[in-house]
Formats: structure tokens, C-alpha cells, sequence
């Protein structure tokens, strides 16, 4: 797992970009809402830019920033290590990513959905959120708590 500096992009972008290194040369469906959704086969995950082939659109290169990544699902029985929680005391992330960190935390083994997206969770870190679809755990669906706006609990 990649190594990240108490920096200003600490709450999702350094979280994020360390778990999707995880996955160079798998396809993931992202969601960057509500501009783009799609599948891209990724290709690199560096400088907080996630670069890949957009499969939707006749394998054309994509770029995509990270801190604009709402989810990503993917295919894979890989439950990724994440960095562990920390509390800011100011700025964006004590004010938006430490809350809905905090709650999905609390909601680790419950059914959500974020952003139209359900999942159980399965890990929270600094950052993201780690959940699996169903009983069988092949599906990956990683979210952004930077960009978590609501989190609907399915069943507890």
C-alpha cells in the first residue's frame, strides 16, 4: 500500500489513490457524478489522477482526478488494506470527511447504499469506505467519504 504525508489531499485523494493502486489493469466501473459514469480498464493510479481506457467510448484514454471519485466497484475477492482512521481538529476534512468516516464506521457488518450504490461494509479508513455486494464476496465497491453526501442504512 502507498505511503502518503499529512498533506492537504490526506482526506480522500492520498486514502483513495493508495487503494487503487491495488488494482492497475482491472476494470472498474467509477462513478464521478453527476458528469460521468462508466468502465475503465485502469492503467495508472499516480498524482492523485486515476488514468485508464474508458471501454464505453471506443477505448479512448481517460483521465480522472481522485478527488472526484464518488465510488468505484470492482470485481475482485481482494479486500485492500486501508490507513487507519485520524481525527483532524480543522479544515475539510474535520468538517466533512471525519463525520461520514465516523458513521460508517460505526455501521462496519450493515447494509448501505451511498450515492445509489449498496453495499455491506466491510472496512472504513481515512477516506474510504470498503464494502462487498452479498454473501459472496466478489464484488468490491469503493467509496469516497469526502464524497459520501448521505449514507442510507438498507438493514442493521
Amino acid at each position: 500500500m502507498g505511503a502518503f504525508d499529512r498533506t492537504i489531499c490526506e482526506c480522500c485523494a492520498c486514502p483513495l489513490q493508495c487503494v487503487l493502486e491495488n488494482f492497475v489493469g482491472e476494470i472498474a466501473t467509477i462513478q464521478v457524478t453527476p458528469i460521468f459514469g462508466g468502465n475503465i480498464r485502469i492503467q495508472e493510479v499516480k498524482n492523485f489522477i486515476l488514468s485508464g481506457i474508458n471501454l464505453d467510448d471506443d477505448n479512448k484514454p481517460i483521465f480522472i482526478s481522485l478527488c472526484d471519485i464518488n465510488v468505484v466497484t470492482i470485481e475482485t475477492t481482494t479486500l485492500p488494506d486501508v490507513k487507519p482512521i485520524q481525527t483532524d481538529k480543522k479544515g475539510e476534512c474535520a468538517c466533512c470527511e471525519n463525520p461520514m468516516t465516523n458513521i460508517a464506521n460505526s455501521l462496519i457488518g450493515n447494509l448501505i447504499s451511498i450515492t445509489g450504490v449498496s453495499s455491506t461494509i466491510r472496512k472504513v479508513g481515512k477516506g474510504v469506505i470498503l464494502g462487498q455486494f452479498g454473501n459472496e464476496p466478489t464484488f468490491l465497491v469503493i467509496y469516497s467519504s469526502c464524497n459520501a453526501s448521505a449514507i442510507i442504512v438498507e438493514t442493521t
